[in-house]
């Protein structure tokens, strides 16, 4: 048997197409959210018919109440249920849809009803059914004029945070140096880098002359050393040599002692022209 085009829900009935296709939204996300794009296509879907009548109104109502919507999605939801609200007119509610559509209960009959009792079935229904609708409608209004309510006061909470924050972004932006003070600042930097790096290349230069000049010292003070070794070589030499004078003097000196006592011994020695030696 084919499947109802309604669903009924604690006796209330609704789309069954409407229910399936939030159902599937619901499902295709890991957490379960309808998004606002599922939400848009949940609306034009109810609009395939070109009108909306009063059951699809219902299971777009009963689809916000019952479904997990992202906040955007839900404030768009919202928004659209209230302009489809008002904009349905109340000559296109479906009281003239066929009987096996407006109860399905008839559907599953095992025997269709005589034409004769159409007229008193179909009366019968809608004065069972219409007294129980109206304040389901009526409560489906409160609740969402709470909903808007709450919408509207997180929207302002939401709002006034939104403002501290961007006070807050605007002192930060004028503690900020203006473009000017930027570039002034950079062309500063840019300066004392030129003036280190000539600095640099002059400490470079010095530091290549001292290199240079302490080279040149150490050259120096090598030849300089190697003359002292050679001086220092030669008064060794002249000590020995002044050594050995000092040996010949003070053996010089012995001779001449002995001479002198030699002479002392002998006495004066007179030549031939009276000139005596001693």
């Amino acid at each position: 048997m084919a499947k109802s085009y309604y669903k009924t829900i604690q006796g209330v009935r609704y789309d069954r197409a409407l229910l399936e296709v939030a159902e599937e939204r619901k499902s295709s996300q890991r957490d379960g959210h309808i998004f606002e794009k599922d939400a848009k296509e949940i609306v034009e879907l109810s609009k395939d018919g070109g009108r909306i009548t009063e059951t699809e109104l219902r299971t777009l109502k009963y689809i916000s109440e019952n479904y997990y919507f992202t906040p955007k999605a839900a404030a768009w939801f919202v928004g659209k249920l209230a302009d489809i609200e008002h904009a349905v007119d109340p000559d296109q509610f479906d009281h003239t849809q066929p009987l096996t559509q407006q109860h399905p209960e008839l559907d599953q009959a095992s025997s269709p009803l005589p034409e004769k009792y159409l007229s008193t079935v179909t009366t019968t229904q809608l004065k069972k059914f219409t007294p129980v609708e109206e304040p389901i409608v009526r409560i489906s209004h409160l609740i969402w004029g709470i909903l808007l309510s709450v919408s509207i006061l997180v929207g302002v909470v939401l709002y006034q945070g939104a403002i501290k924050e961007i006070e807050t972004l605007e002192l930060k932006l004028s503690a900020v140096p203006s473009i000017q003070e930027l570039e002034q600042q950079d062309y500063d930097v840019q300066r004392e880098r030129s003036a280190l790096q000539t600095s640099v290349s002059e400490l470079k230069k010095k530091v290549a002359e001292t290199n240079s000049e302490q080279a040149q010292y150490k050259k120096r003070l090598r030849a300089e050393k190697d003359r002292l070794s050679s001086v220092s070589s030669k008064i060794t030499k002249l000590r020995s040599e002044v050594q050995d004078l000092r040996g010949e003097r003070s053996a010089l000196q012995t001779i001449v002692i002995e001479l002198k006592q030699k002479v002392a011994e002998q006495g004066p020695v007179c030549s031939p022209s009276s000139i005596c030696v001693w």
